[in-house]
Formats: structure tokens, sequence, C-alpha cells
């Protein structure tokens, strides 16, 4: 003897299955455009952060000068005879402020 579910729930179980199925679609995009939006997230994070690296900005040819191993950022915070180092791209060097 085969059981068969009457008309209106073989039709309520049919679109119930296709509702599930259409949330399902929806899930899955969901989760690749998430997916995609947090990896670009990342890219724009990770280009300020190299941007903004002191590497990255000594290449461009700026210099820090420093003075008991911290930069210094005002003239001020020197008087001649001080001994500084000015860090490069590539290397350092030593001076003696004489103004």
């Amino acid at each position: 003897m085969e059981y068969s579910l009457p008309a209106t729930t073989q039709n309520l179980l049919d679109r119930q299955s296709l509702l599930l199925a259409s949330l399902q679609t929806g899930l899955q995009k969901g989760q690749k455009q998430f997916i995609l939006t947090e990896e670009n997230k990342l890219k724009v994070k990770d280009s300020f952060f190299k941007l903004s690296s002191p590497e990255y900005i000594l290449s461009k040819g700026y210099s820090i000068t420093m003075k008991a191993g911290k930069a210094v950022k005002s003239s001020e915070a020197l008087i001649p005879g001080d001994i500084v180092e000015t860090v490069l791209f590539e290397g350092r060097v030593s001076s003696v402020v004489v103004a």
C-alpha cells in the first residue's frame, strides 16, 4: 500500500521547498558578496598602511632626524653641538648642529 499526501498538503510542501531553495540561493549570493566586500576593505587598509609606512615615506625623499633615539619635531629641541642622526631611505647620516 502506497501512501500519498493530500493535494493541498503536497502543494504546501512544494511551495515551502521552493522557498527554501530560493533562500539557500540568496544566502550563498549574500555570503559571496560579503566576502568580496570584506576583501575590498582589507585591500584599502593594506594600501593605507603601505602608503603611510615610514619606509614608503622615506623612499619619497623625506628623512627623519633623531636626537637620542627620538624623532626631532622642532628645531627648538636642538642646540648647537647636539649630535643628531638623519635616517634616509638608504642609510643614516650623523651630524652636529651648528646653528
